[in-house]
């Protein structure tokens, strides 16, 4: 699996304001051997617990959470497969484990989104890498959980330097949106796919955002929460900040399926996303923000430059408000480098 690394920052000069957004999510994640760190930004404070889980099961993500369990994707070392467990917070161990199908899933190279889960058709759904030499190839895998199975729809676009594309579940049901840079001409693209249908369907050009290249920005990610998208940006230049854009799809196309024309040199019908929140510079690695449970809040998080303190940005979707959370800790270092993240 394909890691990649994220900036998310907040600069109060320029948008937004800094004030409370009243009680703030509880945030926890899977890391370390068998540990469970939880991050309480109303208390300010870090705790972990052993859990029973085995030293060789490694964790890649969670969704479906609840205030009593959560589902975890994790694949496990020894029998080189992959699988899915309910965790229980009560007595900190997972049962009902199964696993997926035995497909080589591990060679689809992607960047583990924000949202990835649709609870209306009970399903995982994430942008990647695919086709024969998994290198290069823009494809879109689903997995179904409800009979488990797995279906790709694989693409005739080619993103540059193999970077995998980062996609996640859209605003519609069985909608993927995914950010990518194009191999044909270096420019950043948004691509949104009928998931029901297994169609590719339209490519709009991102303009606006000059440092938004490859030579200065590996990926952006797509999240998508309360009927809209967004985009994070990280701004490589400015030392770990990140930035937040939200995202309007035009709707007066006319031929949707010749926006993007392969192999042309066409850049099709731009967007121009807005930006509505840059962070202070606190990223230093890791995953750079989480979508709480009931999408109202963005959490941005990264550390202290010298990685004393591990710093949360709360930022409130509705209101545009954000709260600042600074938690000395020793762990810092270690927290930015788990995946495994989910607040409530």
């Amino acid at each position: 699996m394909m890691k990649s690394v994220t900036l998310l920052l907040l600069v109060f000069l320029v948008i937004g304001s800094k004030c409370s957004v009243g009680n703030l999510p509880v945030i926890h994640t899977f890391g370390g051997i068998s540990q469970l760190f939880t991050i309480d930004l109303n208390d300010k404070t870090i705790s972990n617990q052993t859990v029973n889980i085995q030293p060789g099961d490694v964790v890649y993500t969670v969704f479906n959470v609840t205030e009593d369990s959560v589902k975890m994707l994790y694949y496990n070392e020894q029998l080189q497969g992959h699988y899915i467990a309910d965790f229980y917070f009560s007595n900190g161990s997972s049962a009902n484990a199964w696993s997926l199908v035995p497909e080589q899933i591990q060679y689809f190279m992607y960047v583990i989104p924000l949202n990835y889960y649709d609870s209306q058709t009970n399903s995982l759904s994430m942008s990647g890498l695919g086709g024969e030499d998994y290198a290069t190839t823009i494809a879109t895998m689903t997995w179904d959980l409800t009979d488990n199975s797995i279906e790709y729809i694989l693409s005739n676009l080619t993103v540059m330097n193999s970077n995998p594309p980062n996609g996640c579940v859209g605003p519609n049901e069985n909608e993927m949106v995914t950010f990518f840079f194009s191999d044909d001409n270096s420019l950043p693209y948004l691509l949104i796919t009928d998931l029901g249908s297994g169609e590719i369907g339209s490519y709009y050009q991102i303009k606006g955002i000059n440092y938004l290249n490859p030579e200065q920005v590996n990926t952006a990610y797509t999240v998508t929460a309360q009927g809209q998208i967004f985009l994070i940006v990280p701004n490589q230049i400015q030392h770990g900040e990140l930035r937040l854009y939200s995202i309007q799809i035009p709707q007066d196309i006319n031929d949707k399926n010749d926006i993007y024309n392969g192999g042309s040199g066409s850049e099709g019908p731009a967007i121009e996303p807005k930006l509505i929140f840059v962070s202070a510079p606190i990223y230093n690695g890791g995953m750079p923000a989480i979508l709480t449970q009931d999408q109202q809040n963005i959490i941005f998080f990264g550390s202290s430059f010298d990685f004393s303190l591990m710093v949360y940005e709360v930022y409130n979707i509705a209101s545009g408000k954000t709260s600042t959370v600074k938690i000395s800790s020793e762990d810092a270092t270690l927290l930015l480098s788990f995946d495994s993240y989910f607040a409530l």
